[in-house]
């Protein structure tokens, strides 16, 4: 196309931008043939509105993203808590009453959590139940909170090993019990003797709220709890040592994101 071409072709353009424009304000016939706008300037306007939208759509999007996880864990710990006080009205009064979540040696984390995990799935909405095999958890990596790969193949690495299942709203669930009359202490931090943490863990739970979506963070969409003589309590409580630092790279620094979502109702970080 040669300039004479291209010429004419940008006055066309022009002509049908101001044609399209204008019609559109609300001015009388008299005002509007006194308005005229160069496809230059049509076009400044659109890169405008264009780097704006890229600034903040991704923004906008972030943000929901966020609420969808905090309404999920949200909901997710109050089924967990609601659960466990069945379980344990059905054991007597006791969750120590259940041999399923009191063990201790090898069977713990393979064919007691397993079993564990088969009483809960009495309590939720389960719709697959893996045992300790495959299948309930995804083959991607799970990251820590600053982005580290903390698992290479989540599903394969804990073949074998654990509770599992996925929930009817797609959040991935495990169990892990591992020890006998619930007397275990939290492995980084050190529980006041007051608190429901204080040499009275039996296990834990862990949650991926949107299921093999990504980003299978730690902190993000995955969080842990303890299962307590007492109840369900987040990680990031009781000065367990676990904390939420969004750097992290290392469980500890990570999964204590749990209790800090909880608290704020946000995940302001």
């Amino acid at each position: 196309m040669n300039n004479k071409d291209t010429e004419s072709v940008r006055k066309v353009a022009e002509k049908l931008l101001k044609n399209i424009i204008i019609s559109k304000l609300p001015l009388p016939k008299k005002y509007k043939k006194l308005i005229a706008f160069t496809l230059a300037e049509v076009l400044i306007t659109l890169l405008i509105i264009g780097v704006i939208a890229s600034l903040v759509i991704p923004a906008l999007i972030n943000d929901t993203q966020k609420a969808e996880y905090v309404t999920t864990l949200k909901k997710e710990s109050a089924v967990l808590q609601q659960a466990f006080k069945l379980l344990a009205l059905d054991a007597g009064g006791t969750i120590l009453n259940n041999p399923n979540f009191n063990c201790s040696g090898s069977l713990c984390g393979t064919t007691i959590s397993a079993n564990a995990m088969n009483d809960f799935a009495t309590k939720i909405n389960v719709v697959k139940n893996c045992g300790n095999g495959q299948g309930c958890w995804y083959t991607l990596p799970r990251k820590y909170l600053g982005g580290d790969i903390a698992n290479q193949n989540f599903d394969s690495n804990y073949d074998g090993k654990l509770g599992k299942a996925i929930l009817a709203d797609g959040t991935m669930m495990l169990v892990y019990i591992n020890n006998l009359n619930c007397t275990d202490n939290t492995s980084y931090g050190s529980p006041p003797v007051s608190s429901p943490l204080y040499h009275s863990i039996c296990g834990e739970i862990g949650i991926d709220v949107n299921g093999a979506k990504g980003p299978n963070q730690v902190g993000r969409d995955f969080f842990g709890f303890y299962i307590t003589k007492t109840g369900i309590y987040p990680h990031g409580t009781y000065n367990d040592g676990r904390s939420c630092d969004i750097g992290s790279s290392s469980f500890s620094t990570s999964d204590g994101c749990t209790a800090k979502v909880l608290s704020d109702g946000a995940m302001n970080y």
